[in-house]
């Protein structure tokens, strides 16, 4: 059979969720796994570049012969547990693992045998284990197996020891050290080292908490020898990303990270974390490990040996390949030999968040009934109710709904941003709604309303905007009343008037859209009622404070809200929504903060993206600024996955999948990347990359308009005429009209981009090209990758490209990626004092005279439009792109046009050509403004 024993593991968990990881339990398939039924193959990003990009996904084929993977099988091992949305996972073969156990959560039992995981190696060479514990006595003393060689203990009641010996190829079995005191934790790590046949030399230390540990080897250490690295601490401690010292590219093969569910809350389990890197220049090597915390005593070991066979480590350093959840389980049988195969297809959250595609509710809505205000919020009457309801309900907790009479019309007029449609109320329309009770005794004296009101026009005469009943007998009704002044009226049970306060209002500013009004009293010491009332217009980041006043009054107690409602019995239409009532005076409660009234309008993309990850419980993470993408417009009702792409077509950025949550990748993190991935015919290239110049990314005019806004358009006249029509539309919830044609602008950029782009490029990893791991395992979506070629058919063209998405394809022995990519050029932004980054281009420049390069070291140039060429020699040199020639430009000479470049005889790219006059000069790498 064929399967991927030396490259890939395959795990499931039956009867588990991702969602739910503290309980997921993996069960290791990999030996089922038949890579000549089909290869595994993992796809992330867009399949082309101008595709949006895909879920990701994973295929494989699974050895079914006896129905272990037959959703139906009552005999196989996981008979009602595996099935759609089984967790699946793909990683590479361990060569470095910890593994950490715990006695009894009591503290009462005792451990006294550490286990060293086994591990895999696909070659000869040695294996290193550590152990380490916290043990209740410093008395004890701890034991390795005899076949290996025993290295320094370190330690007092944590003690840690080494030890390591030779092995042949293949999974080297677990490795037991004894204890002979008492022990409540331990962790134990196994690292495979291929190729390895001396240990040239081993270090330890401890240094108290609060200091850091520095270790260095011999001044004889050997360039190509390789030191491992282990450091110990608590779980409640600090572990550094890498050690310090020498400067170095360390990987890290294997993170001891303990759950802090074991014994003492885990924080006196110990932690192993373990790094390499080879020795690239001869001499003494420094390691550093971070100071400790919480008095946690600083252990480090170095371990330096003679060489590792990198060759044969292609995981070496590399993470985890795929997550995701199986959405396809299909049988399959070959007839003849009665032999049957599984064909399995698991994907990333999106594909299912896709399918469910029920619209998340208001932003007003979700927060008024999140978590965050369930012990202060009494009532609350959304009013979204669609045409066909008889009542308004209410999502919170024995609150019953609303019922209505007269003439209402449902879900009939656009609420603000927060809202879905609101209803209208005309003529002789009543509702009230009760507040459930009773009451605790904290809130009793403290209460809240806050709605949201709208009326077209000013009243004839003054209209009633709120009534509300409290249980107290004197201050028992609370009348909100509009006209040309906000008034309110306070009511004794007989219908006597205790209070009356008014302030005037600009008439303007509160009819004819939205208004949200709060109404709060409070006891003042068991001596008097205070109240307050305010009045806002919904205004995205910056509400607009129409009115606030307030004051003190008897009685003592202004009791508990038990109703409210109106009895609007005028002839003129009103509108309420979203009545809340909570037990609360501080704007720390705040039922509508955050602006969730307006739909967060005014809020960034990229906040807005993490926000609703929080949300719906969903991890993201950000790269780059998200204080740096564009203002969105309100979050209307939609679904998760669509409101998502919305920010992502707001800013331009990427959102991929990474396990069970996502990354989000700014557009200005896009600018100016380093290479992370450099690639060379050989050995990466195990066949001829495809490259493409076609019109599949061509836009040349692009209108971008703003969801219930205005738009903006732009062309690229020139473009048109060469290469025809080519427009592009875009629908973007912005807030703000001013940043439409600088999106279009950019938009326009994009699509005409003079270049190749590059939709596969094949990468082998593994076996040749294992140099490549470090730097793959770190790639992302949205990385610049470049190749270096000698190709004659593009000579002397740099090609950098940025990595669109990929499709890893495992099989035996053979690890492959095809990168599908798109020009990096049009993301070179201007970025002052940079060398790299901080010229534009001409506006216009050509040869005002012929010129051969490779023999030529003077070239006269007339600018046709803007500016001359820069004469500073602080600007020089430069390099300039003449009809496929890349040249070095030394000086620049000439106060008017033509002026007179200095060139170097070599051509920078190796192109050796006659030019003619009227050849366009340009920068050869310009940069333009950013978005």
């Amino acid at each position: 059979m064929s399967r991927p024993k030396d490259l890939m593991r395959v795990f499931i968990a039956p009867g588990c969720r991702l969602d739910d990881p503290d309980n997921v339990e993996w069960v290791d398939i990999t030996s089922f796994v038949r890579i000549d039924q089909q290869p595994i193959m993992i796809r992330a990003g867009r399949d082309n570049d101008a595709a949006q990009i895909q879920p990701l996904s994973c295929h494989l084929a699974v050895d079914n012969s006896n129905g272990e993977f037959s959703y139906l099988n009552p005999h196989g091992p996981w008979y009602g547990d595996l099935d759609i949305g089984t967790p699946l996972r793909v990683l590479p073969m361990d060569m470095a693992v910890v593994d950490a156990s715990t006695a009894d959560s009591d503290h009462l039992g005792i451990i006294t045998e550490f286990v060293a995981p086994s591990v895999h190696t696909p070659a000869a060479g040695m294996l290193l284990c550590c152990w380490a514990t916290t043990a209740v006595s410093s008395s004890g003393t701890m034991s390795v197996p005899s076949s290996m060689t025993v290295g320094p203990a370190i330690g007092g009641n944590s003690p840690v020891r080494i030890a390591w010996e030779h092995i042949t190829h293949g999974d080297t079995g677990t490795r037991t050290a004894t204890f002979s005191g008492d022990s409540w934790n331990y962790s134990a790590a196994s690292i495979a080292l291929p190729g390895a046949t001396t240990a040239v030399e081993i270090l330890s230390g401890t240094v108290a908490s609060g200091s850091p540990l520095t270790l260095t080897t011999s001044p004889a250490t050997e360039t190509g020898q390789w030191i491992i690295a282990i450091n110990r601490s608590n779980y409640r401690t600090t572990m550094d990303d890498q050690p310090g010292g020498t400067p170095a590219a360390w990987a890290v093969l294997a993170d001891g990270e303990v759950s802090s569910d074991l014994v003492g809350g885990g924080q006196w389990n110990p932690w192993i974390k373990v790094w390499a890197r080879p020795v690239t220049a001869p001499g003494a090597q420094t390691v550093t490990f971070g100071p400790k915390d919480f008095g946690d005593t600083n252990h480090g070991f170095i371990f330096v040996v003679d060489h590792l066979d990198f060759e044969s480590m292609p995981w070496m350093g590399v993470t985890e390949r795929f997550l995701g959840e199986i959405t396809e389980l299909p049988t399959d049988w070959e007839i003849p030999t009665r032999r049957s195969f599984a064909r399995i297809e698991a994907a990333g959250p999106f594909q299912r968040l896709q399918q469910n595609d029920e619209p998340l509710e208001s932003t007003l809505r979700r927060q008024v009934s999140s978590e965050r205000f369930a012990d202060t919020v009494k009532a609350y009457w959304p009013m979204e109710d669609q045409p066909g309801a008889n009542s308004f309900a209410s999502p919170t907790p024995r609150t019953r709904p609303i019922v209505f009479g007269g003439d209402i019309d449902l879900a009939s007029v656009d609420g603000p941003g927060g809202s879905d449609r609101l209803p209208m109320h005309r003529h002789k329309s009543t509702f009230f709604g009760t507040v459930p009770g009773p009451p605790l005794l904290s809130e009793i004296g403290t209460w809240r309303v806050d709605w949201l009101w709208r009326m077209p026009e000013e009243p004839p005469a003054d209209r009633t905007a709120l009534t509300v009943f409290t249980t107290s007998s004197t201050a028992h009704r609370w009348r909100v009343r509009v006209g040309s002044t906000v008034r309110v009226e306070v009511v004794d049970e007989d219908g006597a008037v205790l209070h009356n306060g008014s302030v005037a209002i600009d008439p303007d500013l509160l009819y004819g859209d939205w208004v949200r009004f709060m109404l709060r009293a409070r006891s003042t010491g068991g001596l008097n009622t205070e109240y307050a009332l305010q009045a806002f217009r919904p205004d995205g980041e910056n509400p607009i404070l129409l009115a606030s006043f307030g004051t003190t009054f008897s009685p003592a107690w202004p009791g508990t809200v038990h109703q409210v409602g109106v009895s609007n019995l005028a002839p003129q239409e009103r509108s309420w929504g979203h009545i809340v009532v909570s037990a609360a005076w501080s704007n720390d409660h705040d039922p509508f903060a955050g602006n969730a009234d307006d739909g967060h309008a005014g809020e960034r993309a990229g906040r807005r993206i993490i926000r609703l990850c929080d949300e719906e419980d969903v991890p993201v993470e950000i790269l780059g600024d998200p204080d740096a993408t564009p203002k969105m417009g309100p979050q209307r009702p939609g679904s998760f996955p669509g409101l998502l792409r919305e920010c992502e077509e707001a800013d331009g950025g990427t959102l991929v999948e990474r396990g069970i949550g996502f990354v989000y990748r700014t557009r200005s993190d896009r600018y100016n990347q380093p290479v992370r991935l450099e690639l060379s015919p050989e050995p990466d290239l195990p066949i001829p990359p495809e490259a493409k110049r076609d019109a599949q990314r061509f836009r040349n005019k692009w209108t971008i308009t703003r969801v219930n806004g205005s738009s903006a358009a732009v062309a690229d006249p020139e473009h048109r005429r060469r290469y025809g029509h080519y427009d592009g539309q875009a629908s973007l919830n912005l807030r703000r009209d001013r940043d439409l044609e600088p999106i279009a602008w950019w938009k326009l950029h994009l699509g005409t981009v003079d270049e190749y782009h590059w939709p596969r490029v094949t990468v082998r990893l593994s076996p040749q090209g294992a140099g490549r791991q470090p730097a793959w395992a770190a790639t992302q979506l949205g990385d610049l990758m470049r190749l270096d070629h000698e190709w004659t058919q593009i000579l002397g063209v740099r090609v950098e490209q940025l990595i669109e998405g990929w499709t890893e394809t495992i099989s035996t022995d053979v690890w492959e990626v095809d990168l599908n990519c798109s020009p990096a050029s049009p993301w070179r932004v201007l970025q002052f004092d940079s060398d790299e980054f901080g010229r534009l281009d001409t506006d216009g420049s050509v040869l005002a005279a012929a010129f051969t390069s490779g023999v030529d070291t003077s070239m006269m140039v007339e600018i046709t439009d803007g500016p001359l060429w820069t004469t500073d020699s602080a600007d020089l040199p430069l390099h300039v792109w003449v009809g496929g020639v890349e040249l070095r430009v030394t000086d620049v000479a000439g106060t008017a046009s033509p002026q007179t470049f200095t060139v170097d005889a070599d051509p920078v790219n190796g192109v050796e050509k006659a030019l003619a006059v009227g050849e366009p000069v340009r920068l050869a790498r310009p940069s333009v403004w950013a978005l």
